[in-house]
């Protein structure tokens, strides 16, 4: 009995990642964000299933995917953000909201503005882990003249100054963080600990 149990527990543990993609309505297109080329790449329609066994992409691939872009014509396209490596097995589904109703007071599309955050939000990514904080920081800053009263990009400048052992600057975004959300939980217990 042992035998079986560690034979399904290593064999569970050896599976290949596999990422399952469906959408209502079905038949959007479906691409990836190809970090080498910087460009978004179609790999499929909904429903789409993703594994090295597919043929669509390599097990390399499916690790290093970090942004899907799900799309259909007369609806809002969907950004999914998914973990740095090691995908494991996932499936997601999207309700595709029909785009006239996600046009904001400038006539420009909500999904443009969040694939570019998307985009910003991969590049910040990209440079923590490479240790390129400067960098990092400096796209913050972008963002944050774009979206000032937005936490999250406090949160995030916050804790790229920490990386960067900058104690006082990083005090002072999560204090301006928790200024525009003041039940900021995590933010205030991190506050805290600068004290």
């Amino acid at each position: 009995m042992k035998f079986i149990i560690l034979f399904f527990v290593l064999l569970s543990s050896c599976r290949s990642p596999r990422l399952v993609i469906k959408s209502t309505p079905e038949n959007a297109s479906v691409s990836y964000f190809n970090q080498n080329t910087q460009n978004f790449e179609l790999i499929g329609q909904t429903p789409l299933a993703l594994d090295p066994n597919s043929g669509k992409l390599s097990e390399r691939d499916l690790n290093q995917m970090s942004i899907i872009k799900v799309e259909r014509e007369g609806y809002v396209s969907e950004n999914i953000l998914l973990p740095g490596d090691r995908l494991g097995s996932s499936e997601v589904i999207l309700n595709l909201k029909a785009s006239h109703e996600w046009l904001n007071k400038d006539r420009t599309s909500v999904s443009k503005v969040a694939e570019d955050i998307a985009r910003k939000l991969q590049m910040i990514n990209r440079h923590t882990n490479s240790k390129n904080f400067r960098l990092a920081i400096e796209i913050v800053d972008g963002l944050l003249n774009q979206y000032p009263k937005t936490p999250a990009f406090y949160d995030t400048k916050g804790s790229l100054h920490l990386l960067s052992n900058e104690i006082e600057l990083a005090r002072q975004s999560f204090q301006k963080s928790l200024e525009l959300k003041p039940d900021g939980l995590k933010t205030r217990e991190i506050l805290d600990s600068l004290k």
